[in-house]
């Protein structure tokens, strides 16, 4: 029996917006349990994992039904979606979150709808910006002019920037040339496909992005580990960040690790050594098993600084997941919290206030929202 932490409340450092109620029937609620998008997977295999097994009895006895999904769809049907959310957030008891809304933003509800539910923050996916911003441009020189433009005067409520170069071109970085990226520009502009994959290009506004981290003081979040199924998961390894890392110049500019997952090892390893690398353990919390959600945040406790490994859901489209992550983030932590007490490297006080720091005011301190979570954004 681990430790009870049900009554801490959590900060969500990165989930995604929910769905505008016109889109919610294109996307089966299936979906917040897998990352495939295979819809052959969805109906047959997705269903029969166990965390989706055990989410659907959680979901069951917050909306008091029968523990199947055609019960769970019907009583969803028989309420509004404010009401929906309204009911999870609170279960799950949400101080803040900080959404990156660069995923389908326009089938999604805005910003400050959710605002409604918890403190709201925003994350700036730096790949959606510079492919708003390539489509319009004429040149190399106006559009990364642009590009810094909008990083350093960003939309109010941000409080980190994003990226998904681990999609795109991996994480394989380094130090990039500025002509090789004007290159991939104009490859790019000649493509014309809307979604930016030129590693030259790519690589350069990372390097960029990070730059002005570090002048403005704001951190990066940075997908890692497993994703939907056009990630290369062999080029999502953090370990491939280590050259830009020992850049000394980027050597203040904090870093969040996201999900990290099969690579929880690698990524504490990284936030071990380096002053500026964070861990998070987003998405694997509540999309592993038990045992695997239990895995993932031991790996990270073995060796990373407990003030450096920070909570998130990674919730998307539906409130389900933002209250099933808060959830199993507590039980989970608190069955490895216990083991600590147990084997005697933490005293149960010590150990409490680890379980605040890691589900709370860690990812205040980071994103700098330590007094203003709780109330308006």
């Amino acid at each position: 029996m681990g430790l009870d932490l049900s009554s801490l409340p959590v900060f969500d450092g990165h989930a995604h917006n929910l769905l505008l109620p016109a889109w919610l029937k294109e996307y089966p609620i299936e979906g917040i349990f897998t990352q495939s998008t295979d819809r052959e997977y969805l109906n047959s295999f997705a269903g029969e994992t166990l965390a989706f097994k055990r989410s659907l009895k959680d979901i069951a006895a917050v909306l008091e039904c029968d523990p199947s999904i055609e019960a769970i769809r019907n009583r969803r049907e028989k309420m509004e979606q404010t009401e929906l959310a309204g009911l999870y957030f609170e279960r799950a008891n949400i101080s803040g979150v900080v959404l990156d809304d660069g995923f389908w933003f326009h089938r999604t509800r805005p910003l400050e709808w959710h605002s409604s539910f918890a403190s709201t923050y925003r994350a700036l996916r730096i790949e959606s910006l510079a492919e708003a911003l390539l489509e319009d441009s004429t040149s190399f020189d106006s559009f990364l002019s642009d590009f810094r433009d909008a990083l350093l005067n960003p939309p109010g409520g941000v409080v980190a920037y994003k990226s998904i170069i681990a999609y795109r071109s991996g994480l394989r970085i380094g130090v990039h040339d500025k002509r090789a990226a004007r290159d991939g520009y104009l490859v790019e502009k000649e493509r014309n496909t809307g979604r930016l994959t030129d590693g030259r290009l790519l690589g350069f506004l990372f390097n960029l992005t990070l730059e002005v981290c570090r002048g403005r003081g704001l951190p990066l979040q940075i997908h890692t580990g497993w994703g939907d199924s056009d990630l290369d998961l062999r080029e999502s390894n953090p370990l491939h960040l280590k050259p830009l890392l020992d850049e000394d110049k980027y050597s203040r500019t904090r870093l969040v690790l996201l999900h990290c997952y099969p690579y929880a090892r690698e990524a504490a390893y990284l936030a071990a050594i380096y002053p500026e690398v964070y861990v998070d353990f987003g998405l694997s919390v509540p999309l592993l098993s038990v045992a695997g959600m239990e895995a993932v945040i031991g790996e990270m406790l073995e060796i990373a600084p407990v003030t450096k490994i920070c909570y998130s859901s990674d919730a998307r489209f539906m409130p389900e997941g933002f209250y099933l992550a808060a959830t199993w983030a507590r039980r989970a932590l608190g069955e490895s919290l216990e083991r600590s007490v147990r084997c005697g490297e933490l005293m149960l006080n010590e150990a409490l206030k680890t379980a605040e720091r890691i589900l709370k005011e860690n990812s205040e301190g980071l994103y700098g929202v330590a007094r203003s979570a709780g109330g308006e954004a």
